[in-house]
């Protein structure tokens, strides 16, 4: 098994233990400089009469060059900086002595960044795209390949639940579906994503957003379905 450096750029020792809280080992802080960064915020809109903003952390200084087989521990916002580096890892959740103390971390966490990936809307429809206070974000024009689609079968049984017939659903194979792509995200019908559970690059369109007089202008977001 090929084994990776590990350099502590948080600025301070960590006690990594492991998910059952059994003491794994110490991590000694780097003499090199602790990376540093700088927070902006934006506001974004109103929820509920709640002012909304967006965060993020720029200007990452101090942060080495990625370098093969070396992964860096760095502070969460560091992380959150740097979305495309996929060498840097950030403490676990914390571990707390019988006092409530914190005593280390079980494990490292890597995180996952969506922010730079491709969204193709296979539908058979423009979605258009709201936040949750309403504003608009974006429109996903229909692509025109054949949208996916899913065969689905309906089967009567002797089966009543108060007194009402109840029907079973299955849905069939998944066909035009497109492979998995790294980095890329599929918009697809309700059914179609409820039929290939094992996918995890498919999105449906959120909550519905309506006029006063019934018609559909949008959604609010976007939804991953069947992740466990």
């Amino acid at each position: 098994m090929k084994r990776y450096e590990l350099e502590n750029l948080t600025g301070k020792h960590l006690n990594l233990y492991n998910m059952a809280g059994k003491y794994i080992n110490n991590i000694p802080m780097s003499d090199k400089p602790v990376p540093m960064y700088e927070k902006g915020t934006e506001p974004c809109g109103i929820l509920r009469g709640i002012p909304l903003v967006t965060q993020d952390f720029r200007h990452i200084e101090n942060l080495p060059e990625p370098k093969e087989g070396t992964y860096y521990i760095v502070l969460k916002p560091i992380a959150l900086g740097c979305p495309k580096r996929k060498d840097l890892l950030i403490p676990g959740p914390l571990v707390r002595n019988d006092r409530g103390e914190p005593c280390g971390y079980r494990g490292l966490t890597r995180i996952l960044s969506f922010k730079d990936c491709q969204i193709i809307n296979q539908t058979g429809h423009d979605i258009n795209v709201y936040d949750m206070a309403g504003h608009h974000l974006k429109d996903f024009p229909a692509v025109s390949e054949e949208v996916p689609r899913c065969a689905e079968e309906q089967e009567m049984n002797q089966e009543f639940i108060n007194n009402f017939p109840v029907t079973w659903q299955f849905l069939g194979d998944v066909v035009n579906l497109p492979d998995e792509q790294p980095g890329t995200f599929y918009i697809v019908s309700r059914m179609v994503a409820l039929a290939a559970p094992e996918r995890r690059d498919l999105l449906i369109p959120g909550p519905l957003i309506k006029e006063k007089d019934g018609e559909v202008i949008g959604c609010k977001g976007l939804t991953r379905v069947n992740c466990k």
